[in-house]
């Protein structure tokens, strides 16, 4: 007679999908194209990235944002595309970006928030 565990062992597992085919109906692909993004925190890693797959992928226009101003303007020199300044913790500078890069470049399809919000000191 064969114990309860042999038994168990034997069985096969239904096998899990991985996540990404599992999911695949529901997941629509982006379409980057011509499409206009403000990447807040771009003048980081992730950021940065960020901003040069949308370019590779086609976008008309990538805004690289960054509180290091500097930062956002050499990652946008290096790409070939705009960097500016700005405190994301300011409503009205968020505000006035977003209003500006719709005149100039149309309508921001894309909004990537990759910077980190701490407290500031002082």
């Amino acid at each position: 007679m064969r114990s309860p565990t042999a038994e168990c062992v034997q069985r096969e597992r239904p096998q899990r999908l991985p996540d990404h085919e599992r999911l695949a109906p529901t997941l629509r692909v982006m379409e980057i194209r011509d499409r206009v993004a403000i990447i807040t925190g771009g003048g980081g890693g992730i950021g940065s990235a960020t901003a040069r797959k949308w370019l590779a992928e086609g976008a008309r226009t990538v805004v690289v944002a960054d509180y290091n101003a500097e930062a956002a303007e050499a990652v946008a020199q290096e790409l070939g595309c705009v960097g500016v300044g700005l405190d994301v913790t300011d409503e009205a500078a968020l505000v006035a970006l977003v209003e500006h890069v719709e005149v100039e470049h149309g309508p921001s399809t894309s909004s990537f928030p990759m910077q980190e919000l701490a407290p500031r000191e002082g």
